[in-house]
């Protein structure tokens, strides 16, 4: 019987302890505190890359790799 009022007793004080309150206000008064980003999208339009300078990177890129082998053929 006093365990229960024990137990009783701390939920009640548990209860009014960590008893939950919300207050509410506007942005512009959070703003005053709590300082946010103000982000700047970008949209692009997707127009792809073209076929030239497509195939001018490949040739520099293939190129590139027949320098990489024939250095690592000459290793020390």
């Amino acid at each position: 019987m006093a365990l229960k009022l024990v137990c009783a007793y701390v939920k009640t004080i548990l209860l009014k302890h960590f008893e939950m309150k919300v207050y509410t206000c506007s942005e512009a008064v959070i703003t005053e505190f709590i300082p946010t980003s103000t982000p700047i999208f970008k949209f692009y339009r997707d127009s792809g890359i073209q076929f030239v300078l497509f195939e001018e990177l490949a040739s520099k890129l293939k190129m590139l790799k027949e320098q990489v082998r024939t250095l690592n053929d000459i290793s020390f």
